[in-house]
Formats: structure tokens, sequence, C-alpha cells
């Protein structure tokens, strides 16, 4: 694991007309993981009295690829098929969904366009779509959509199966 850390010191001095001086020491740590700032530490420190806060904050900074996928273009009714959503980059963590024509596709969706359609999670970057038994109301774009804190991304493809409505 890579990491590069980084220490900044602000100084700084305030006079009052009265003759009294108050010091000021803002400690600014910044740690550089895997290369993103992952990890913000802030210390202030007022003089004389010594008090410090540290805030400690997870940024994502780098938003999620997704892998160019697509349909076989030779699909009939009555067939099978599977597409993955494979994220090659991004900061954790990413939420992956499917889409089709638009309309998010859950587990427990009953529309009748989306009956037959399954989700399989195969790890924390990628994300199955499966349909075991091909008929014509499957048509349509589907669409992989990766969230994370940086951004929300997504990539489109149509399938397009031949054959009698089921």
């Amino acid at each position: 694991m890579d990491t590069d850390t980084q220490l900044v010191v602000y100084t700084c001095c305030t006079f009052y007309f009265t003759g009294v001086s108050a010091l000021f020491h803002i400690y600014l740590f910044i740690s550089l993981l895997h290369t993103h700032y992952s990890l913000y530490t802030y210390a202030f420190f007022l003089f004389p009295r010594m008090k410090s806060t540290t805030l400690d904050a997870d940024v994502a900074t780098v938003p999620p690829v997704i892998e160019d996928f697509k349909f076989f273009g030779k699909l009939q009714a009555g067939m099978r098929t599977r597409v993955y959503c494979n994220v090659a980059q991004g900061d954790v963590p990413i939420q992956l969904k499917w889409a089709k024509d638009g309309r998010i596709i859950a587990a427990d969706s009953s529309a009748q366009d989306l009956a037959g359609i399954s989700l399989r999670q195969v790890d924390q970057f990628s994300l199955a779509l499966i349909i075991e038994n091909l008929a014509v109301h499957h048509n349509g774009n589907y669409s992989c959509v990766a969230a994370n804190e940086a951004a929300t991304v997504n990539y489109t493809t149509e399938l397009l199966v031949n054959g009698e409505s089921v």
C-alpha cells in the first residue's frame, strides 16, 4: 500500500491595540492513499491554552469507470443471456444497479417487462444481469448504474430479441 503523508503548518499571529498578541497554528496532515486523497486530518492549536481538535473524513475523489459490455447480436426467444456490469476503477464504496429503459430493476419487481430477469452480485465491483428465458418483452435499453461519493455514471446497451412474444 503506497502512502504519502504531508504536513503543512500555517501560523497566524494577531496583535491587539492593547498590546496583547495571540499565536494560532494550524497543522494540516494530508494522507495520499492509492493515488487519491482519502483522509484529511486537521489539528488546531491555540496558544497559550493548547486546545486541539482533530477531524477525520473519508473523501471519494475517483468516480466509477464501467467496462463496456453488450448482448450477443443474434438472440432468439427462448434463449438465455447474461451480461456483467464490471467497475474497473473508482473509490469504494460503490453501489451497482441495473435499469431497463430508465427504470431500476429490483429483485422483487412484478412488472411484466421485467419478469424473468434476475441479478447476481459477483463481488463488490461486479453485478450480473441474467435472463433465463428470453422473450420479445425483454427488448429494450439496459443500463448499468455505478455510484460512489464522487459521481454516478452509467453505461447502456440495447437488447434485441427476435421471435414470437411469449
